[in-house]
């Protein structure tokens, strides 16, 4: 599979499809920013290689939709070629 992107966002990339798409598009050489609500998987799988950053977020948590925000904010600056919500 050859993808034709630089950057993407995946949230809930800390297990099942999530986890497998950062997996494939890390295996293509796309710079990802991936988040979820484990952050030693985060960080687990961002000490595994590749341009990876990473940030624990709970989408369901109404209280941390700052931290997201900043963060999303942040790689919009980098302008993600996709997003994947798992």
């Amino acid at each position: 599979m050859h993808m034709n992107m630089k950057n993407a966002i995946i949230v809930g990339a800390t297990s099942g499809i999530g986890l497998e798409v950062a997996r494939i598009m890390r295996s293509e050489g796309v710079n990802i920013g991936v988040a979820g609500r484990r952050d030693d998987r985060l960080r687990k799988f961002a000490e595994e290689g590749g341009n990876v950053v990473w940030q624990r977020i709970d989408v369901t948590d109404e209280n941390a939709g700052g931290s997201s925000l900043i963060w999303q904010s942040a790689w919009a600056a980098s302008t993600p070629s996709c997003s994947f919500l798992g």
